[in-house]
């Protein structure tokens, strides 16, 4: 059983760092694809009628490229959400930890001071 529990651990430390390698290379690959959506825009405005016919393709592969891009950094970000504080009464707390260990000492009060 150990050895499964510390084969799952590097599994899963193996996938964090997957994660966290995926959301990197994704990052700088839409940074590239920024700039070539920057100049795909800039060549749409040119006068030549083959660079006119071509453009549209290469916006249109360059959205598609953008839009893999960002969901592999939205997955590669997937995380558990940060814990919210709340507050709770502790009187209702120790009423309950104070029940549920009287049925584990044998029907012994509790005495708390």
């Amino acid at each position: 059983m150990q050895s499964q529990l510390s084969a799952a651990l590097r599994q899963k430390e193996r996938h964090a760092q997957l994660g966290q390698a995926v959301a990197k290379i994704s990052h700088d690959l839409r940074n590239m694809l920024t700039t070539i959506q920057m100049l795909s825009d800039t060549l749409s405005l040119s006068k030549d009628p083959s660079v006119n016919r071509l453009t549209p393709k290469l916006v249109k592969n360059v959205e598609r490229a953008v839009a893999l891009t960002e969901g592999a950094l939205t997955f590669g970000k997937a995380e558990e959400p940060a814990p919210q504080p709340e507050y709770i009464d502790l009187n209702v707390l120790v009423d309950e930890v104070i029940e549920n260990e009287q049925k584990f000492i044998n029907g012994r009060d509790i005495a708390i001071e």
